[in-house]
């Protein structure tokens, strides 16, 4: 999916985005397992409300996608014979690893939302990488934003 501003969307839609990145889901996969079209699925990603019978759909239809993929990969894990590969898209090692990437993308979407032209122009200098990492936190802390845990 092209980028898309999450600031729009309301909790629930948002949880469902979280599931189609990590996932990698399609709008016509995610229309499937909530019963309504692709189109509906990308006017809540544009930022339309759902109704709440819908939000009530989606909390369902994630709670069955996490369901649905986390079953299957813990069990080849249990024999003791797996061997962790990092392009496994079902290894749960993996699927954790990239929804960390996910929240941490939305942190930055967030924080690029709320700097001042003045804090986006500190980010684009050439520094080095730890003074700019520690920018970077500064303003993190400044904006009010939490780091998320995995």
């Amino acid at each position: 999916m092209a980028r898309i501003n999450t600031s729009k969307m309301t909790r629930t839609v948002r949880l469902l985005w979280e599931n189609a990145q990590v996932y990698d889901l399609s709008l016509r996969t995610l229309g499937q397992y909530l019963g309504v079209s692709h189109m509906a699925i990308k006017r809540w990603f544009e930022g339309a409300a759902p109704t709440p019978e819908n939000e009530a759909m989606i909390l369902a239809a994630c709670e069955k996608i996490t369901a649905k993929h986390d079953a299957g990969e813990g069990r080849a894990f249990r024999r003791g014979g797996a061997v962790w590969h990092p392009d496994n898209p079902k290894d749960p090692r993996v699927l954790k690893e990239k929804r960390r990437l996910v929240k941490m993308q939305l942190l930055f979407y967030e924080l690029e939302r709320r700097l001042s032209p003045a804090e986006k122009e500190l980010l684009v200098q050439e520094e080095p990488a730890w003074a700019g990492f520690q920018e970077i936190l500064g303003l993190i802390r400044k904006h009010g934003l939490k780091i998320p845990r995995s």
